[in-house]
This record gives C-alpha cells, structure tokens and sequence, in this order.
C-alpha cells in the first residue's frame, strides 16, 4: 500500500492542468502563468492591476512574478511603471492582443474546469473547493 497518496495525486491533476493548458497556448505563445495574467488583467479596469495583485493571483514569490513579468514586458504583451498614487508600488496593463484572444483563453478556462468537474455534483464540488481551500491554508500555516 502506498503511504503517501494525496500529494502526488495532486502533483499529477496539477500537472495534466499545466500540460493541457500550455498546449492551448502555445498558438498564443503563451505559458499558463501568461495565460492566466493575460485572463486577469484582460478583465481589470484599464486592463490594468497592481503587482502584488498578480503576485497573489499566482501564489508565489515576489522574485518569481517580477521574472515572469518582466519576460512578459520584454515581449510586448505588458508594460510596467510606478503607481503615481503608490510609487513604492508597480501598475501591470496588458498592451497585448485583442478582445477575441481573451475571450478563447477565458473560453478554454472554462472548457478545462467543465472538463475537471465532469460527473462531479454540485454539492461534491463545492466539498472539492473546500478540502482543496484547506489543504492550501493547512500548508501556508506550516
């Protein structure tokens, strides 16, 4: 019997996730954490968001989202510049694409998510996002 059975089964959904994902992007030569930048600040006023909001959208480090960002930058696809309301802070606005490309990547989002929850209830769903919830707040609280 395997002792440890939650973690990699985990690592498995999160890597099927990632792989489906990058395929759908690649037309768009986009990575999934692109993607999913692209999502949220296609959906934003101005298409534009702070840096910590992206760092929290992401759930990593402060170095890692300023890479990812950056690369993004250096693509054309954002641009970033102080926050003349909170110059200790960076506003991130998608300059990238137009509105049919946000909507195929919102479009696959949730084509994938339908894809992950078929043949599960609503109310199994519901449990599925509060076990998850759980489990990610039991971690961050070491």
């Amino acid at each position: 019997m395997q002792k440890y059975v939650i973690g990699p089964s985990i690592k498995m959904v999160n890597t099927a996730i990632e792989r489906r994902i990058n395929e759908q992007n690649a037309v768009y030569h986009l990575t999934q954490s692109q993607g999913l930048v692209v999502i949220y600040l296609a959906d934003q006023t101005n298409y534009t968001a702070t840096q910590t909001e992206i760092m929290e959208l992401l759930g990593v480090a402060h170095t890692t989202t300023l890479n990812l960002l950056k690369s993004m930058e250096r693509k054309g696809m954002i641009k970033i510049q102080k926050n003349p309301q909170d110059r200790r802070s960076n506003l991130v606005t998608l300059i990238w694409g137009d509105p049919s490309i946000y909507d195929q990547l919102n479009k696959n989002a949730e084509d994938n998510e339908t894809t992950l929850l078929k043949g599960f209830t609503k109310t199994e769903i519901q449990c599925f996002k509060d076990f998850l919830s759980r489990a990610y707040d039991n971690l961050m609280e070491g």
